[in-house]
């Protein structure tokens, strides 16, 4: 499972919360831009060679030039605008390996109104990240209190659930 922030002490924060939840023997790590080569080698192959599950927890350096065909779902916890990096999160998912044919992605609707002025989560959200992936054709899954609302299928990009 793939974890991308946009800040260091979110990526931190959320690896630490991680490491409290998950089962005995489930790999967790965080990998940021400060990390020294040796290390990012070090955890990519202790990431990519775990047989009991793991999670992996990245900030923006992790989105370009990475492949882990390995992952198989992942979450967008960085919020934004740029499509780019919404494209690229996606392309650290897609990475194709033999009997891998659809991901999962989590992303969340931030804010609460994108009318508001001073809402600007809610405008990344509603008006950035979602008309992207309605463009891309992704199935999107709503889950607001419990409900859900699908939506078509996609090419190859199984989902996003939004929470």
């Amino acid at each position: 499972f793939l974890v991308l922030c946009t800040l260091v002490p979110h990526a931190a924060a959320l690896a630490a919360a991680v490491r409290l939840r998950v089962a005995a023997g489930v790999g967790v790590w965080q990998l940021d831009g400060g990390a020294p080569a040796a290390e990012r080698r070090r955890v990519l192959e202790s990431f990519r060679s775990a047989r009991a599950g793991a999670v992996l927890v990245c900030t923006p350096f992790f989105r370009e030039g990475f492949d882990v065909p390995q992952i198989d779902a992942g979450m967008l916890a960085g919020g934004g605008e740029s499509s780019i990096a919404v494209l690229q999160g996606f392309g650290r998912m897609l990475t194709v390996r033999p009997g891998k044919d659809e991901v999962l992605v989590y992303d969340f609707a931030d804010g609460r109104d994108a009318s508001a002025p001073k809402d600007y989560l809610a405008r990344h959200w509603y008006g950035s990240r979602l008309p992207l992936y309605e463009a891309q054709g992704v199935e999107i899954e709503r889950k607001w209190g419990g409900s859900s609302s699908p939506t078509p299928s996609p090419k190859n990009l199984t989902g996003v659930s939004l929470c």
